[in-house]
Parts: C-alpha cells; sequence; structure tokens
C-alpha cells in the first residue's frame, strides 16, 4: 500500500497487479470520509493502516463515515470493531452510518501489538496458528505435562521452571531487512541525515545489505558489524536512544504489508510464549541484538524488561569525563550515554554465560532458529538437573514470507543431529503473522532495487 500526504489529509492505495483494488482518504482526527475497495479484506486491510498511524501517534479513536453498514466497508469495519457513532450530519443519510473506534478498547491495542500481551486469553484458540497435530505442539505439551506432574519423573519443581528464547528469527522476523538491529542501522548511516556515518561503518553497511542479499557472511563481518553499530549510537542517552528505537520499529515496515515493524511477531511462537506462562514458566528472552532495543521490542507482548538477557553496550554518565568509573558519584543531573563501546555480544557461547550470571540456574525448554543459538540450545539439553527441551525454528517457507529450504538447510542438519525439534514454519505454520500481513516482495534483495527508504 502508498501512503501519500498533502495538507491535512493523507490518502492510501492498496494495488494488486498494477491495478487499484482500494483507496482510503482521511484527514486531521483520523476521520475517514472516502473509502472504497473491492473486497473487505482490501479495506481491512486500508483501515488497519490507519488504525495503525492513530495508535503511534496517541490519537483517542478512528471513525470511518457515510458507509454502508451491511455493505463490503461496514463489514469489514464491524469486523475489526468499529460500532456505529451518532451526532454526525452525514449519520442522518438513510441507508448510511457513522462507524467508530475507540483507542481506550483494548481489542485495537491486541489488533496493533501495542502496549498489550500479544494474545488474548483463549483455552479454545490456543494453538491456533499451527497447523492440526503440528509435532512440536505436540512435543512441548508432553513435557509441560510431565513437568507439572509430581507422580512424573519428568517433574520439574516450579523454581526451575525457565524458558527461554532467542528473539530475531525466532519470535520476531528478521527480514526488515535483516533482524531489527540491522534494519535500524541501515536507517541510521544511510537515510538519517543527523547523522554523519565514518566510512567503516558506510562499507559496513554495504557489505551488510550484500549478506541480507545473499546469506553469506566474509570474514569478520560480525565483528565489524558489532562494532560500527555501537558506535551508530555514540553519545545518545538512554532516553534518546530508546525513543530512537521506539520510533523506528513504530513505523509502516518497508519489506511487508499491512504491519508496523513491531508489530511482526510470529503468531503461532508468542502463542507458545503465552502457553509457557500460564502454565507457570517463567519465559526469558536472550538476544544478539542490543538489550534497550531488545526491550523496546518487547513492551507490549508480556515479557517484561528484566526477564531479558541481550547485547550491552557501555553506558557511562554524561559528567564523569576521564574520572574512573568506580571513583565516580553519579550527580542529579547526569544523564546515561552511550560510549560507543560493546560490553559483550550475547551470541554464540557469550549467550551460555551470560545466562548463568543472569539467572543463576539451566533453563530447562530453549528455542532458537540458528547457528547463533546451538551454544545455548545444547546448554540446555545438557540440564544435569532436569532433562531438557530445544526447538529449532526453520525460516523455510518461501511463499508466505522470505524462507529458503537452501539457506537453513545446514542449520536444520546440525539441529536434527542434536536431536532437537525441528519446527518448520512451512509445514507447522498454518499462520505466520496476525491479521493480513504479507511480504511485500517475492526477493527481499527486491527491497534495496526498488530505492524504497528502509
Amino acid at each position: 500500500m502508498a501512503v501519500v500526504s498533502g495538507g491535512s489529509e493523507r490518502t492510501v492505495r492498496a494495488e494488486e497487479g498494477g491495478r487499484e483494488t482500494g483507496f482510503l482518504r482521511y484527514s486531521d482526527g483520523f476521520r475517514i470520509d472516502v473509502l472504497r475497495a473491492d473486497d473487505e479484506e482490501t479495506a481491512e486491510r486500508l483501515v488497519r493502516s490507519v488504525m495503525a498511524s492513530a495508535a503511534y501517534e496517541g490519537a483517542g479513536e478512528v471513525s470511518v463515515h457515510a458507509v454502508d453498514p451491511d455493505g463490503t466497508v461496514g463489514k469489514a469495519c464491524r469486523r475489526l470493531g468499529f460500532s456505529a457513532s451518532g451526532g454526525c450530519p452525514c449519520c442522518q443519510r438513510e441507508g448510511t452510518a457513522c462507524l467508530t473506534m475507540k483507542f481506550r478498547d483494548r481489542y485495537v491495542l491486541s489488533l496493533l501489538g501495542i502496549d498489550r500481551p500479544v494474545f488474548q486469553k483463549e483455552d479454545d484458540g490456543r494453538f491456533s496458528a499451527w497447523r492440526d497435530g503440528a509435532r512440536p505442539v505436540e512435543e512441548l505439551r508432553r513435557f509441560v505435562e510431565s513437568a507439572l506432574d509430581p507422580s512424573d519423573p519428568g517433574f520439574i519443581p516450579p523454581e526451575d521452571r525457565i524458558a527461554v528464547f532467542d528473539m530475531d528469527g525466532t519470535i520476531l522476523s528478521e527480514n526488515n531487512p535483516g533482524d531489527i538491529e540491522w534494519a535500524m542501522y541501515l536507517r541510521r548511516v544511510l537515510f538519517d541525515p543527523g547523522y554523519v556515518p565514518d566510512d567503516e561503518q558506510r562499507d559496513l553497511a554495504e557489505e551488510m545489505i550484500k549478506v541480507i542479499r545473499t546469506g553469506v557472511k566474509g570474514p569478520g563481518f560480525t565483528q565489524r558489524k558489532n562494532r560500527c553499530n555501537a558506535r551508530a549510537f555514540k553519545g545518545m542517552s538512554v532516553d534518546e536512544y530508546r525513543k530512537y528505537v521506539s520510533d523506528f520499529i513504530s513505523e509502516p515496515s518497508s519489506t511487508y504489508e499491512g504491519a508496523s515493524r513491531r508489530n511482526l511477531f510470529y503468531e503461532p511462537m508468542m502463542q507458545l510464549v503465552r502457553y509457557l506462562e500460564e502454565s507457570g514458566f517463567e519465559v526469558f528472552v536472550c538476544s544478539a541484538t542490543e538489550a534497550l532495543s531488545v526491550r523496546t521490542t518487547l513492551a507490549g507482548t508480556g515479557i517484561p524488561p528484566y526477564r531479558v538477557i541481550a547485547t550491552e553496550y557501555s553506558l557511562t554518565a554524561s559528567g564523569r569525563g576521564d574520572i574512573d568509573a568506580v571513583n565516580y558519584v553519579m550527580r542529579p543531573y547526569d544523564r546515561l550515554i552511550y560510549t560507543g563501546e560493546i560490553v559483550t555480544v550475547a551470541s554464540g557461547m557469550n549467550k551460555v554465560t551470560k545466562l548463568a550470571h543472569g539467572l543463576g540456574k539451566r533453563p530447562v525448554i530453549a528455542f532458537g532458529n540458528g547457528s547463533g543459538d546451538y551454544s545455548m540450545l545444547t546448554y540446555v539439553s545438557s540440564n544435569p538437573a532436569h532433562k531438557g527441551k530445544c526447538f529449532m525454528l526453520i525460516a523455510d517457507d518461501s511463499e508466505r514470507d522470505y524462507g529458503s529450504v537452501e539457506r537453513t538447510a545446514s542449520v536444520r542438519a546440525h539441529a536434527e543431529e542434536e536431536g532437537w525439534t525441528i519446527i518448520s514454519m512451512k509445514d507447522d505454520f498454518e499462520r505466520i503473522y496476525d491479521g493480513c500481513v504479507r511480504p511485500r516482495y517475492k526477493d527481499i534483495g527486491e527491497l534495496f532495487d526498488s530505492g524504497r527508504k528502509i
């Protein structure tokens, strides 16, 4: 969909195969005065885009005016939770109505993924995003049922019921392009007019685009990426960085239609998060992405900030100067600012050491999606106190997402060799994302050819 702004009015168009399939115009106050669509699905996508903008800009409501309540648009709006409102002159026309969505209604938040748990608690639809009989779900349920039964040999005491998930590529799309951290780096270096990158950062951005296109990382790429990314936000305060991340992930996705970046959680995986929480497990996220960025991205998922273990960038007090941190006493007016240095990158073996330091015990369930998670899953599966259960998500769906059987072959082979349960996006997911989210391109490399801003 394309959004065009002009004065106090903005338009949104939906296209398919070069043909316009829907059109919407709204003005200040998120009042939709013109809305036409070929079908209910298109109408719903158009309205969702306005709802997302309104929610992210702190609006109190969205309204749709002078529509046939039983027509294509009216049905789509009512399915989204809009209700009839009175008081507008256009409401008095015969056969038309004005429909409104109040943003204090938690339902709209559940649609958009803002400041609320990702799922509603429903017993009947607990695993609705999974295909019937999906092996990973059945294996997890059997493990959990054993862990909760004091008479079962697999019983796990409540204090040891800990599960850990990787974030990018495991519960959240890493096609933004790349994971959230990569996408935000490309925005900062290539498109942020307020930032002047150095030569190494520019070169890294071009190298990163090649890696996204091919899936092949050259020698030393990860080290250069970590070094350049930390330096890209040097001098920002914690509050400034949090806002930068929040603003970035709240924008419409450049690689998917029908979603912002913060609303690209894999619905089946998040259903597992909720299932484990409801079953009495503490769920942690262990990510190679910077910690504050992870916490900001997870806001509203129900996973609290203190259950995030992630890469750390060095912080200091703004007034400290050259004084040793041990001897410096923070002043009330000091701000915490990023130094541009890295403390620890939570990837590979570092995930294990950070979990050991941060938790003081081994988790009993782990989920990952790549080689950076091998050590973490080994750590969990070899738990000497309780038999651990591990799952590896394979992004092999090239029809509904940007997956590839070829690129994930080595990860699948390693997981099978280790005896970890395979989760196939292609075979096990009934749907990948909530709502009408779909890839914008056939191949994610097309984004860079399109000239679209990341």
